[in-house]
């Protein structure tokens, strides 16, 4: 599958808390590590209030995969590093949308994030390019999916190229920016946030476009 198929398939609280002592012999550390446990209702809701992801929940997954890329990029989230969150995109991306317009995104997401239990559902190859199913399980609404698309880069590393939580956030942005009643938006509105969804969404698209063009150049 090409990679523009393959996107189009798939588009088809807390802070960070590292120890920052000035004095001799301390060093940056979290303060959480350990793994806390997960219980659920039948109906997949949370039983109690979750705690935000530890390193130790993102050591679970193997280094240099896709799967701890997604889950590194929700770690930060939800301890507010958005500068690391950022590191997690794309340069291509990062440079397309802004740093800012990502970090305003993840602040906006934060809320929703610091109160869910990521856990990832699906993870699969299709050529070069990696997909990621992320559930977010939460104790007062039934779980929420997003779909994440990386590209490998050298030394191991995974970048998002796509995604919908991301795009989820710039549209609701877009929405609450001009809407003065955000859950009765006009149809101008609704457009406007399609419209913020919809840049980010094809900057990877052109841009395999583009290699798949010179790509079956004589």
């Amino acid at each position: 599958m090409s990679a523009v198929k393959w996107v189009a398939a798939v588009v088809g609280a807390a802070f960070l808390v590292a120890g920052c002592s000035l004095g001799k012999g301390s060093s940056d550390k979290m303060v959480r590590t350990g793994a806390v446990p997960t219980r659920t209702t039948a109906s997949k809701r949370l039983v109690t209030e979750p705690a935000p992801l530890s390193l130790t929940d993102v050591a679970r997954y193997p280094a240099g995969s896709p799967e701890r890329a997604v889950i590194q990029v929700l770690f930060w989230a939800q301890w507010g590093n958005l500068p690391a969150v950022v590191s997690g995109y794309d340069p291509l991306v990062v440079s397309r949308l802004g740093v800012s317009r990502i970090t305003a995104s993840y602040a906006w997401l934060f809320p929703t994030l610091v109160s869910a239990r990521p856990r990832i559902v699906e993870h699969r190859r299709v050529g070069r390019n990696a997909f990621v199913s992320v559930e977010l399980l939460t104790r007062r609404y039934a779980p929420t999916r997003d779909s994440f698309l990386l590209r490998p880069e050298a030394a191991g590393r995974w970048r998002v190229v796509w995604d919908t939580l991301l795009a989820r956030s710039l549209s609701g942005i877009t929405t609450e920016r001009l809407s003065p009643n955000p859950d009765k938006p006009s149809f101008r509105v609704r457009r406007a946030a399609e419209a913020a969804a919809q840049a980010y969404r094809n900057i990877y698209a052109a841009a395999a476009a583009r290699a798949t063009s010179r790509a079956a150049r004589p």
